[in-house]
């Protein structure tokens, strides 16, 4: 659904039970308008604001999946619809754009160390494969475990080069490369 519509509702949810005492309301619309609400207001809203920034959208995303994931033990019904349906939208954590990674300041340097490890050794496959993951994945899995060989394509895309991944992530900031690559990786916005 487009963010204006979904946020509309979100509004319009929220004024409605603000406002629930002036409204003619079954118990069964009052309580799933109440869950809705909550959902609302511990999950999405934080995920919703936060969602444009491109190079925290992979770490942001497997955040997002998890907490849906714990979001279930609250509300069984609401936590597995958001996680199912979720688990469809995990565009960026694929081998290309995990590349959004490599430039995410809350992203830790041992993370990223494990990421410059994998693209060193790791594999490929020639098209990127909309991930799917487990519950189990999900809880176990970290932002390396996207990274091959074809992450290489994200840094080839948007021509930056990459001297800096030859050494250690903790200094990349002092290379004009990788500041480049941050400048150019920022400022593109993403959709949630």
């Amino acid at each position: 659904m487009h963010h204006a519509r979904w946020m509309s509702k979100v509004l319009y949810g929220l004024k409605i039970f603000l406002f629930r005492d002036e409204f003619t309301l079954t118990t069964e619309e009052l309580d799933s308008l109440r869950r809705f609400v909550i959902f609302t207001v511990k999950v999405y809203l934080e995920a919703w604001f936060r969602a444009a920034s491109g190079v925290s959208a992979p770490r942001r995303d497997l955040e997002f999946a998890r907490c849906l994931l714990q979001y279930v033990a609250e509300d069984k019904h609401i936590g597995k619809q958001t996680l199912h349906t979720f688990q469809n939208h995990f565009w960026y954590l694929n081998e290309q754009l995990i590349g959004f990674a490599f430039f995410d300041d809350l992203v830790p340097v041992d993370t990223k160390r494990e990421m410059v490890l994998r693209l060193r050794v790791g594999s490929g496959s020639q098209v990127a494969p909309r991930v799917t993951l487990t519950k189990e994945q999900l809880k176990n899995t970290k932002l390396s475990d996207f990274v091959s060989l074809n992450t290489m394509m994200f840094f080839d895309s948007l021509r930056i080069e990459t001297d800096f991944l030859n050494f250690d992530p903790g200094q990349w900031n002092d290379f004009p490369t990788y500041n480049f690559g941050k400048i150019r990786a920022t400022n593109i916005k993403v959709n949630f």
